[in-house]
């Protein structure tokens, strides 16, 4: 079973070559076509720019064009507040889903996946339960404080969209884990498309954990077309199995 792991085994890791981004899309171009992986990961925080920035369209433009996969990697927590804590517990809960939460934004506000309609995304290592709270605050904050474009560079949703609607467009996909409670409320909201089971094998669980984890998806509340998706179809669809 596909799983995020996956694109750890087999993909090229982007983080530091983002830094010069002419040699990320280099690089980009060789691990798809001469090395055979399925795309690439890059880091949710740490540069010095968002990963919506026109600086690294040309990265996008390129997986666009080769067809593979861009996955973003929650374990990047910089600059979010975090910096002083003393314990790793508290970095760990929250700072995976906050920094995908700010790369997600990013490429909505800025553009990326209207620019890149084909382009898929991978928001890995942060859970699911993110996103309806992402689609509730962002869809209020869009409809109450719309951007005034004067000087021509906006390029996020237009006033008659929803930031939501992004994730309705078959671009996103968003890691999940076994013991998400609150996994079929967000299927309910947001629909099971876009949720794909995250192993994470075998960095930190063994095979059993794992096993326990399909199983803790598979009693969940959820139709048999759900755990369906969110164990195989949307792998598949991801990585183009």
């Amino acid at each position: 079973m596909p799983s995020r792991c996956a694109i750890l085994r087999a993909s090229s890791s982007l983080e530091s070559a983002l830094q010069d981004v002419d040699e990320a899309v280099v690089e980009l171009r060789r691990a798809v076509k001469e090395l055979g992986m399925v795309g690439a990961m890059l880091p949710s925080r740490g540069l010095p720019l968002d990963l919506g920035h026109k600086t690294y369209w040309p990265v996008y433009a390129e997986a666009e064009r080769l067809g593979c996969v861009l996955a973003v990697h929650g374990g990047c927590h910089h600059g979010m507040g975090l910096d002083t804590f003393e314990t790793f517990v508290p970095i760990h809960g929250l700072g995976h889903p906050l920094s995908l939460i700010i790369a997600f934004t990013g490429m909505v506000y800025h553009g990326v996946l209207d620019q890149f309609p084909r382009l898929r995304v991978g928001l890995l290592e942060g859970g699911a339960g993110w996103v309806t709270f992402w689609m509730d605050r962002l869809d209020r904050s869009h409809a109450y404080h719309l951007e005034l474009d004067l000087r021509g560079k906006y390029k996020g949703p237009s006033p008659d969209q929803h930031p939501s609607d992004y994730l309705k467009n078959g671009q996103i996909y968003v890691g999940c884990e076994g013991n998400e409670e609150g996994l079929p409320y967000q299927i309910q909201r947001a629909g099971n498309q876009h949720f794909l089971f995250a192993s994470d094998f075998p960095h930190e669980i063994a095979a059993d954990d794992i096993l326990h984890e399909i199983e803790e998806v598979l009693e969940a509340p959820l139709t048999d077309g759900d755990k369906k998706a969110v164990l195989r179809e949307n792998a598949k669809r991801f990585y183009q199995i």
